[in-house]
């Protein structure tokens, strides 16, 4: 993956072009923010050459002219010209400051958008984990916008003053171009320095970070105080912190030190500019006021150059943070390069999901989680995929559900590859509830209804078949009730098995024809999760469906049973079939049958 981020960096998506990208995709999101800048830039152009006009006018008056009136005019017209400068700028700084405020969320909220529209093998590995934590820093764009405006206001100022410049001594261009060459050198070397640097700070970073959210959730709150772990968190996290601030130093220290050369040539080069402009006040009897006049506008020029020096480095610094948000939207773009064949005929008679000889492996590993794993699933059947801890059943489920890939082999559809279709469309067709299901903090209606407008009758009846309708309608709120007490003081914190059953309550609300059941009823005894399947199936029986659990409750009603173990089927068929068969199954069946038969 780093080495196709690097290819495509090299092809020409440079530091500057990302950054044009990122104010073109700002400007799409929030164009307000660009109207009241861009006056903004104009009135920093012309904030420097009001003092430097109007004071050389003052000071000549008071050396030379000693007109009275006309002194005063210059200080009015002085006063005036900042007065209205200073007014229309605080007006203009407040509507960018509100209009950046909204431009920044937009974008930090489309970045995680971006995130859960990534495909999951992508968006679960570390290395992505640590590109969307370096791309979060590069949605503030206004570093971006405010260092262009630096150089654009910079550069305009430079043309102004350089015609004065020369009419001095245009020996002083060959003090400052000395100091933009080697502040130029001394920033190139700090970037690649910061590029070099920047991956194990935001690495270390992000740790820190997320010590930092254990500590303060709630949600480890219990597991932290019954384990005494306060501690021990503590330290892990000061540790981190140490180890990010002296990533950091280091990082300052050795930046300062390419900075020392053009620092000290800098002071020289202010020095022989006072040297130059006092000869001509000494022995060629310039006035004090252009004295000021040059002065001022040699120190102006020299800062706008530096300006320009700094802005640029600090443009490409940030171009490495949108570079990565940049590939954040090709990641998440990878979802929606793969078919946009709509599904039809689902609901016919020979609706066939196939697995033909699949496997699966993990980027950048070796061993196989799947191996050669065929199997059929016909409309309305039920099959039930057994085996120990990490077998690869759930691998096997997130290959159905799409969320991986088979990294050999096929996943069919009627006959055609499932990666031909919709994502959307074939996400539509599975209802599932996962091992390590999650329960949103909205209210229980949300939770159920999932993203669709609920329908209070069908949400009612979920939770009414389920089993949890009577909790529910006891709670303060009824549907509206908040669950978990992170935003309402009388939201709800369900019990596990209770937790489990609303998961399922909006996989029956979704009423997909696939359904999916990836051992959600871990929570419950064996004699109950046997209950709640065989209720879940008779709910379901029209469907097909697919349930996973190293108990094997969920086997004797199911058409067909696929045992798995080193990631390959060692037996499949039937309920009946297997026991008849011996081998694995009947062994794990013979020591659980206890649970189950009465």
């Amino acid at each position: 993956m780093k080495k196709a981020k690097d290819k495509k960096t090299k092809d020409g998506k440079g530091l500057l072009s990302n950054c044009v990208f990122l104010l073109r995709f700002a400007y799409g999101l929030h164009r307000p923010v660009f109207f009241f800048k861009i006056p903004r830039i104009m009135l920093n152009i012309a904030s420097p050459f009001i003092p430097i006009l109007f004071l050389r006018l003052i000071l000549n008056e008071i050396t030379v002219g000693r007109d009275m009136r006309r002194l005063i005019l210059y200080v009015l017209l002085l006063a005036a010209a900042s007065f209205i400068k200073d007014l229309f700028g605080s007006m203009l700084d407040y509507r960018v400051k509100s209009h950046t405020e909204i431009a920044v969320r937009k974008i930090k909220n489309r970045l995680g958008e971006l995130v859960t529209e990534m495909p999951y093998a992508d968006a679960e590995q570390p290395g992505v984990r640590d590109l969307i934590a370096r791309a979060e820093d590069g949605t503030n764009f206004t570093q971006v916008f405010d260092r262009i405006s630096e150089i654009v206001t910079s550069f305009i100022t430079i043309l102004g003053l350089t015609a004065l410049i020369l009419a001095v001594q245009p020996v002083i261009f060959l003090f400052v171009a000395l100091v933009v060459v080697l502040r130029l050198f001394a920033d190139k070397k700090n970037r690649r320095l910061w590029e070099e640097r920047r991956p194990e700070i935001i690495r270390t970073l992000r740790k820190g970070n997320y010590n930092l959210n254990v500590m303060q959730s709630i949600e480890f709150g219990k597991e932290i105080r019954i384990n005494n772990l306060q501690d021990w968190l503590y330290d892990r996290t000061d540790r981190l912190t140490d180890d990010y601030l002296h990533l950091t130093k280091r990082y300052n220290r050795d930046m300062q030190r390419n900075n020392i050369l053009p620092t000290v040539i800098s002071v020289f080069q202010e020095g022989a500019v006072y040297l130059i402009l006092a000869y001509k006040v000494v022995f060629e009897g310039m006035p004090i006021g252009d004295f000021y006049m040059y002065m001022t506008s040699v120190s102006t020029f020299s800062e706008s150059v530096t300006a320009i020096v700094g802005s640029l480095s600090s443009l490409m610094e940030t171009g490495l943070f949108i570079r990565d948000f940049r590939y954040c939207i090709e990641i998440a773009g990878k979802s929606k390069t793969g078919g946009e064949k709509p599904i039809e005929g689902f609901n016919e008679k020979d609706f066939l999901l196939e697995l033909d000889n699949v496997s699966f492996k993990y980027p950048n590993t070796e061993r196989f989680i799947l191996k050669n794993v065929s199997l059929t699933l016909k409309k309305g059947e039920s099959l039930s995929i057994v085996g120990a801890n990490g077998a690869g059943k759930t691998t096997l489920i997130k290959l159905i559900c799409r969320l991986y890939e088979p990294t050999e082999g096929r996943i069919l559809l009627n006959g055609t590859d499932i990666r031909t279709y919709s994502y959307g469309d074939y996400a539509d067709l599975i209802g599932a509830v996962f091992q390590d299901f999650k329960l949103f903090g909205f209210s229980v209606r949300e939770n159920v209804a999932l993203g669709t407008a609920s329908d209070e009758k069908r949400v009612r009846d979920a939770l009414e078949r389920i089993g949890l309708a009577k909790k529910v309608d006891g709670l303060p709120k009824g549907l509206d009730t908040n669950i978990s007490k992170e935003f309402d003081s009388q939201g709800i914190e369900f019990s596990g098995g209770e937790g489990q059953k609303l998961a399922m309550a909006r996989a029956l609300y979704k009423n997909a024809p696939v359904m999916i059941l990836d051992e959600p009823t871990s929570a419950l005894d064996p004699i109950a999760e046997a209950e709640i399947y065989q209720k879940f199936h008779e709910m379901t029986e029209k469907h097909t469906a697919v349930y996973i659990s190293h108990r094997l409750s969920s086997c004797r009603f199911c058409d067909k049973i696929a045992v798995l173990d080193g990631g390959e089927i060692v037996q499949y068929g039937s309920h009946n079939d297997l026991i008849k068969e011996g081998g694995l199954y009947s062994r794990m069946w013979n020591m659980q049958a206890q649970y189950y038969v009465g």
